[in-house]
């Protein structure tokens, strides 16, 4: 081994004397180690918000939710799909749906929900119902799909009937795409559904109000034209195109119809996030001044005890250059050290998270009801590099001091 590395070594955890280093060499290791969990866990917490909140988002609202001005709807979803996948070859995919407000009573209660019927079956009731069943028994079935939360409120449960209220404007538009002068009369229509199945997705504007029924029988009981939509979810092949396809809808269908992204549809959940990830560089920046001393205070401590072992090496015949890259060595691998140690207790307890999901949330608050983590090798390596660029920089006033000491005053000194 080089006598650089080896002198550097001995020098962390000397075998005899001077413990007060070793104790201090610790403490700078768990310093750096701790520093460094704690940085990689806030940005697990941080990204792991933004991927669930994101999925969650998008399981219910697609990229981007289009619809028609004062829920009247567009005319022939079939017409409407083809025109939104000829406009643009971003988008993937668009599902036309009916979404309308109504009011549900049981026994126990009365509540203002919004009823949303899907024209294709939705991937999300796979993963979500917690009770029931996923899919209806026909699409004219006077079935609904409610939320646990919302069942609890109005003291309902799978197999009950409720009774549902709502006003349908009768219309009949010739076009497309509607217009105001296109609503002839109000109604009230008041029938009975029977729930079937019970979701939870844990994001509570969803769980508060969300009641999903099939599509021909919400089109029947809000009175609404045969093969017609209320809007349209779309959905993109890439992620970073949602606002530039929203522009270019907004030219196209802008007139008769609100265009959103699932980020202002979610402003709330997203902004929160962003609010979160602000202090990053400031609390990054923190654990590395916290770390420099750290190291700095150690390698004095070593330099002050080992200003005798220097002076012999110095009249021996070694290089002021290597003096300083025993103490440079010795500063990085005690904070490159501590920083592994760390990305391996962070990496240990993301697991236990993202498996067990241990910490529970309130999700009224926090938009869903566990912590959820996001493993990210992008996260280990900044914090690791950020590390060893300050602990060369740490290292070297030390060093550089070490190196400059005098052969016979380092000698003398007692």
């Amino acid at each position: 081994m080089n006598i650089v590395w080896t002198i550097g070594l001995r020098y962390i955890f000397p075998r005899y004397q001077q413990r007060a280093v070793s104790v201090m060499a610790w403490i700078a290791f768990a310093g750096v180690a701790l520093g460094s969990a704690t940085l990689i866990l806030a940005l697990s917490v941080l990204g792991g918000f933004e991927q669930a909140l994101y999925n969650n988002a998008l399981q219910f609202t697609a990229h981007i939710q289009m619809q028609t001005d004062a829920g009247m709807p567009f005319i022939n979803k079939n017409t409407l799909v083809r025109d939104i996948l000829m406009s643009d070859v971003r988008i993937r995919e668009v599902v036309p749906f009916i979404r309308q407000e109504a009011i549900l009573r049981t026994p126990s209660g009365i509540e203002g929900i919004i009823v949303k019927a899907d024209a294709e079956y939705a991937e999300w009731r796979n993963t979500h119902i917690v009770r029931g069943v996923p899919t209806f028994a026909a699409d004219t079935a006077h079935t609904i799909v409610v939320s646990e939360r919302l069942a609890r409120k109005l003291n309902t449960d799978l197999g009950q009937s409720v009774i549902l209220y709502s006003i349908a404007a009768h219309r009949q538009a010739k076009s497309a795409l509607p217009t105001l002068t296109d609503i002839n009369a109000l109604t009230t229509r008041i029938d009975r559904f029977t729930i079937v199945g019970i979701y939870q997705t844990g994001i509570a504007e969803y769980d508060d109000m969300m009641v999903f029924m099939p599509y021909y029988a919400a089109r029947e009981f809000f009175d609404l034209p045969e093969m017609s939509a209320t809007g349209c979810d779309i959905i993109l092949h890439e992620r970073d195109s949602i606002e530039s396809v929203r522009r270019s809808l907004l030219v196209r269908y802008g007139k008769h119809a609100d265009v959103w992204t699932m980020y202002e549809i979610h402003s709330s959940m997203f902004s929160w996030i962003a609010l979160q990830q602000n202090p990053i560089p400031l609390i990054l920046g923190l654990i590395s001044i916290v770390a420099m001393f750290n190291v700095i205070s150690t390698l004095l401590m070593t330099i002050v005890g080992k200003i005798p072992s220097i002076g012999i090496l110095t009249a021996l015949g070694m290089k002021r250059r290597h003096i300083l890259a025993i103490f440079i060595v010795q500063g990085t691998l005690l904070s490159s050290a501590g920083a592994v140690t760390g990305c391996g207790l962070a990496a240990a307890l993301t697991w236990v998270q993202i498996t067990f999901k241990i910490i529970r949330l309130q999700s009224e608050s926090y938009f869903i009801s566990y912590a959820p983590m996001q493993f990210s090798l992008w996260h280990y390596g900044v914090v690791i590099g950020v590390t060893l660029c300050v602990a060369v920089l740490a290292s070297w006033i030390p060093a550089r001091i070490a190196s400059r000491l005098q052969p016979i005053q380092a000698l003398r000194f007692r």
